[in-house]
């Protein structure tokens, strides 16, 4: 099982180029002008703006969970595969006591891998095809990506969640998301990388978009994203299908 390599993997430093303008590893196709500072430039395949370009950006981000998606996008793949294998039944009550914790920030994530990592790797490992599950889960969970989303994307868009990058790498591929920092699974050896919660976002944001300024911020908890929220220059809660403006 090969282990993907999303745009979001921080670890890894860009390669220099000589100009924005002539990428080494850049594709012969040129992108639509972007939506900020209006140029046209070559980019890398299969990402609309190169990483180097993300310090002249001034972009939106949001969080994922309740905020662009309508629920918990862990939870929901849990209860996918249980449909698959009803014995995870008996992790239910397990899962729903962590969820509560984290809604109600009771856990830090150094926390969580202690009490959870194990268990987690150890399930990741029983799935043959995790990549063509998730193209599965998607098909019948798109529906649940709010529409407020399409009225508002921005090519630049980027998106900061603790879900994990096997199941954001498809749904931002659908969306057209070319930005997203999420927590690291290796699915060679189902180790989890990095859990991207709550105090760790802030920090896996700045390392993957140094210097790059948030225009706006969209999340469903102020509190869980205080630090983000203090980046941008305007913030908005998501309630349900109501946004408020914080700041």
């Amino acid at each position: 099982m090969k282990s993907m390599n999303f745009h979001t993997d921080y670890t890894t430093k860009p390669k220099k180029v000589k100009s924005y303008f002539n990428l080494k590893t850049a594709t012969p196709r040129t992108c639509e002008p972007h939506p900020v500072h209006g140029r046209r430039f070559l980019c890398k395949k299969d990402c609309i703006y190169p990483r180097n370009m993300v310090n002249l950006l001034c972009m939106n981000v949001y969080d994922f969970d309740n905020t662009i998606y309508d629920g918990e996008s862990c939870f929901d793949l849990f209860l996918f595969y249980i449909r698959r294998d009803p014995g995870l039944l008996r992790l239910l009550p397990k899962v729903l006591i962590a969820f509560a914790n984290y809604k109600r920030g009771k856990v830090t994530a150094d926390a969580f891998l202690r009490e959870n990592a194990a268990l987690v790797e150890s399930e990741l490992r029983k799935i043959p095809d995790i990549e063509g599950d998730m193209r599965a889960f998607w098909d019948k969970h798109m529906k649940k990506i709010k529409p407020f989303y399409a009225e508002v994307r921005r090519d630049d868009d980027w998106i900061v969640t603790a879900a994990p990058d096997f199941s954001m790498r498809e749904v931002c591929r659908r969306l057209g998301v070319q930005g997203c920092v999420s927590s690291r699974i290796d699915l060679e050896t189902c180790r989890i990388l990095h859990f991207n919660l709550r105090e760790r976002k802030i920090d896996a944001f700045r390392a993957a978009c140094p210097d790059a300024q948030i225009d706006a911020f969209y999340t469903d908890s102020p509190a869980n994203d205080a630090a983000l929220i203090d980046l941008a220059k305007h913030a908005y809660i998501v309630r349900g299908k109501r946004i408020k403006q914080i700041k």
